[in-house]
């Protein structure tokens, strides 16, 4: 049987506890932890009991090492969050981050041990806007004779405005980043040996703008396994997930709009927030920000909730901006149960996505949700009814995990 051991490539830890390395961490399902390594350069704390071997290092770490200063950096242990360095928000910087990342990492003892030691049999990228990380995939793929993979739910390079200041007009710098990342993904694109989409959506625009060998659409996976738990007594309505992007401005009209229907309920919000965005939602006398919580945990407090809502913003600038997205949460809350509601526009593959497979389950406009919430707050068990069993077929993760394994291991 052939060996294997792949690699992640990403901003984040290849974990279940933060979302982005869930998004990862699902589409490798099939894979046992020892079979995975981690390489990620963002804060994200590694639990006790997480065990796939990881590496990480970040912008402080390359930075010290750009300026020979002295630093240890271990891999498999527990991070806690780490100074940021630099101002992602600039275009600028990020050209300037690039060029250190590119001279000062590939000196690093520590990582090259490691990396030596695991010998990876195939790397994973998970698309995101660090050109360097592409740049390494493709390093490490041609040392090690390994196989590319590229996991792809996001177009940063494709986008024809600055995303990083939200703006329309691209000066400069950002036409300068951008064609850094833009160069270094379209390189990563042709190098791959496979392409997995998580929509048919993004899939079609890549293949207006690059070139691969190999692609797949795989829609986003949940590997929690929950029980309908369903308590009576229980009022909540439960959001838990990213609070950037317009979601907490989205999260505080949704609750004016359930106070104005009814008082009973109260909005829970899980995730990480800014303190602006914890101002925002303290504003309103029906939200509950409840801050961070493990895998493990919301799993149980899916389980008891009420309803659960996933939210994005109507703002015209976001609609453009997150067309592409389609949240990982998306795919907890319908492997749960029934008991899920969205409120967003109509223009986001993931609204469309629901237009189609679960209308009854999506507000597209602030009038309809005012008549949803008023027929939901009569009913004791919201949407008691539906059989959404088709769909999580199509979502299924046993199956589509199994699909992704002997796709892997064919290359």
């Amino acid at each position: 049987m052939k060996v294997m051991k792949i690699l992640s490539i990403s901003n984040n830890l290849l974990s279940l506890n933060n979302a982005n390395g869930k998004f990862c961490r699902n589409y490798l399902y099939s894979f046992k932890d020892d079979e995975l390594a981690s390489f990620y350069i963002s804060n994200d704390i590694k639990m006790e009991n997480e065990k796939i071997d990881s590496f990480n290092y970040s912008d402080r770490d390359v930075l010290r090492d750009f300026l020979h200063k002295k630093h240890s950096i271990e891999s498999n242990q527990e991070y806690g969050k780490k100074e940021k360095i630099v101002n992602k928000q600039s275009a600028f910087v990020r050209v300037i981050r690039y060029f250190i990342w590119k001279i000062a990492f590939r000196k690093n003892v520590n990582f090259n041990k490691w990396i030596e030691n695991i010998k990876p049999t195939h790397i994973v990228i998970t698309v995101g806007d660090n050109p360097y990380l592409f740049l390494l995939a493709r390093k490490l793929k041609k040392i090690f004779n390994s196989k590319l993979i590229i996991i792809c739910g996001e177009n940063y390079s494709l986008k024809k405005y600055n995303y990083l200041k939200c703006k329309y007009h691209r000066n400069l710098s950002f036409l300068w980043f951008q064609n850094i990342l833009r160069r270094h993904t379209r390189k990563t694109f042709k190098d791959s040996n496979l392409v997995i989409f998580n929509s048919n959506s993004i899939k079609d625009l890549y293949e207006k703008k690059m070139k691969f060998q190999k692609s797949i659409v795989v829609y986003p996976l949940s590997a929690n396994r929950y029980i309908d738990a369903y308590d009576p007594l229980n009022k909540d309505i439960v959001y838990a997930g990213n609070l950037g992007v317009g979601r907490a401005e989205a999260l505080v009209n949704f609750s004016n709009i359930l106070n104005d229907v009814g008082n009973k309920h109260k909005l829970k919000v899980y995730g990480k927030a800014t303190k602006e965005q914890i101002e925002l939602l303290k504003k309103c006398s029906n939200i509950e920000y409840k801050g961070i919580v493990t895998n493990d945990e919301l799993i149980g407090i899916i389980n008891r909730s009420w309803l659960l809502l996933h939210v994005e913003s109507f703002d015209k600038y976001r609609k453009i901006d997150l067309e592409y997205a389609f949240s990982t949460k998306l795919s907890d809350l319908i492997s749960s149960n029934d008991r899920f509601f969205m409120f967003a526009p109509d223009c986001y593959v993931e609204s469309k996505f629901f237009i189609r497979y679960l209308r009854t389950h999506i507000a597209l406009s602030e009038n309809e949700l005012t008549n949803v919430l008023s027929e939901l707050l009569m009913q004791k068990k919201p949407f008691s009814f539906d059989d959404n069993s088709k769909l999580r077929a199509i979502m299924d993760i046993n199956k589509n995990g199994k699909y992704i394994r002997d796709l892997i291991s064919s290359l």
